[in-house]
């Protein structure tokens, strides 16, 4: 359409007329010339024909640009039913129409459109219920919804009782952790009437109906609203039972709910085959703390480690008080061996293969000081101890500022019952304090008697 539009205002804006000029000679030539009574006309048609170019190049350009934007969509793969569902349901979500999911008594509401799903892997217990008036009763009032939600880094203290003089119904069920050790565990409470607000808390021990805070242990510190979940975290102590009580939350209004505990540990089996003992290094300086480990893990709960140490393979051994982990962090001042008795279920024992850690030489062992560039003139200047008399400067180390004569000045002649003076000079510019240790256990430890 542009095209044909273009040649026919070009036609009638430019029109011309064709004479013939004679030429001296014997021919003609042709002259395209414009008449008079149109200059004028043609310079207002010239500027519409400018306009009329510019609206041209603007209808092009879309044209080029619903063409090329047709070839991309052609190009593009046709959304999925899961993509067109999602936009569906993202255009839906608002405040107006999204579920109220937890309710508590300071107040403060959350919302949202999904449920917390318990984990399905390592569930340890599931409980259902719906509270009504023949349940027990309380009558000194109900936990306190606080909106603060425990969890196992941050243990919640009970946050009170609430409305003393109203009667709400509750229901217990209990847990018992199996294991010797302390477990993090995570609780799913679901809201599953049609009506009510159950409140979930947790306590270590027996509930007591006249007292709600003893044995609490925690709570999410909101209800969950009706086909609503809310999910926390606890830690159960080793070897306890515990007691989940769900009660009303107002008077004569009742609900349905289920509980999910999850993240129960699987126990161990057969007898743990903890391999070799490796130690972090070896040999070893006098007093400087190494980590002893096993070569192969044991897997599960109701893992107990003894770590054991002794002058030979052969023992006797000694338990190393507090080394309980699968891990142990020792020093020592002889070489010493070790290894570790693992047990699974406090029943099979398995023992790794021992490992002897030997001692450095002591002049190995000696501590460095730090970094100095010997500014103000902090530097060692000499020294001299009966036949020793070394002069020294500001070395560059490793660390800078620091020599080690050992293996360059032979040691002095001292002598036994007499004194024997040491002289060490520095610059007089500032005033220095200087010290000396001497190692006469040779234990490669600078001590402080």
């Amino acid at each position: 359409m542009p095209y044909f539009v273009f040649c026919y205002f070009l036609a009638n804006l430019l029109p011309v007329y064709t004479v013939r000029e004679p030429v001296r000679g014997h021919t003609f030539k042709i002259v395209t010339m414009q008449p008079n009574f149109t200059l004028m006309n043609s310079r207002l048609s010239l500027f519409r024909l400018f306009l009329i170019l510019g609206f041209l190049q603007l209808g092009i350009y879309q044209t080029v640009a619903q063409s090329l934007e047709r070839n991309n969509d052609s190009k593009r793969p046709a959304p999925t039913a899961q993509q067109i569902q999602q936009k569906v349901l993202l255009s839906q979500r608002s405040p107006a129409n999204m579920l109220p999911l937890t309710q508590n008594d300071v107040g403060s509401v959350t919302y949202g459109d999904a449920l917390d799903q318990p984990r399905t892997e390592a569930i340890c217990s599931v409980y259902t219920g719906t509270l009504s008036s023949t349940n027990p009763s309380l009558t000194s009032g109900r936990l306190n919804r606080n909106a603060v939600a425990s969890s196992c880094a941050t243990p919640k203290v009970c946050p009170g009782n609430f409305a003393a003089g109203t009667t709400f119904y509750y229901q217990t069920h209990t847990f018992t952790n199996p294991l010797n050790v302390s477990q993090c565990l995570t609780v799913t409470h679901q809201n599953t009437g049609s009506a009510g607000l159950p409140h979930l808390s947790i306590h270590n021990g027996p509930f007591n109906p006249a007292n709600i805070c003893t044995n609490y242990l925690a709570d999410y510190g909101s209800s969950p609203a009706v086909g609503a979940s809310v999910t926390f975290t606890f830690t159960i102590p080793a070897n306890a039972t515990i007691t989940l009580v769900v009660t009303t939350t107002a008077a004569n209004t009742f609900g349905a709910y289920s509980i999910t505990l999850d993240g129960c540990q699987p126990l161990c089996s057969g007898t743990p085959a903890p391999g070799n003992t490796i130690s972090s290094a070896n040999p070893v300086c006098a007093g400087v703390n190494f980590t002893l480990s096993l070569q192969n893990a044991t897997t599960g709960a109701g893992v107990t480690y003894q770590w054991q140490s002794a002058t030979s393979a052969a023992g006797p051994w000694t338990n190393i008080t507090g080394a309980t982990n699968s891990t142990a962090t020792v020093n020592q001042l002889a070489a010493t061996f070790y290894r570790c008795q693992v047990t699974c279920q406090g029943t099979s024992t398995g023992t790794s293969n021992p490992l002897q850690v030997t001692m450095n030489p002591p002049l190995s062992c000696y501590c460095l000081p730090p970094p100095s560039n010997c500014t103000d003139n902090d530097v060692i200047t000499r020294v001299r101890l009966s036949t020793l008399d070394n002069s020294s400067g500001c070395s560059a180390g490793p660390p800078p500022g620091y020599t080690s004569y050992t293996g360059t000045v032979a040691a002095p002649i001292v002598f036994s019952g007499a004194a024997n003076p040491i002289t060490v000079n520095t610059p007089t510019i500032w005033s220095e304090n200087v010290s000396v240790w001497i190692d006469y256990n040779v234990n490669g430890q600078f001590e402080a008697n």
